[in-house]
């Protein structure tokens, strides 16, 4: 009983930590891209200039 509760805790801190970073990894990418975007943009407007 004891070995099976350590193994909830395990999984419920496992499924904790990979919303986390999933939650993360969407900021992460959101910011990514947006500095994509300004790099094209800066990119675009030396071009332009």
């Amino acid at each position: 009983m004891k070995i099976w509760l350590r193994k909830a805790k395990v999984e419920g801190a496992i499924a904790i930590a990979s919303v986390l970073s999933w939650k993360f990894w969407i900021l992460k990418s959101k910011l990514g891209s947006a500095i994509a975007i300004v790099g094209v943009l800066s990119f675009k407007f030396e071009v332009v200039e």
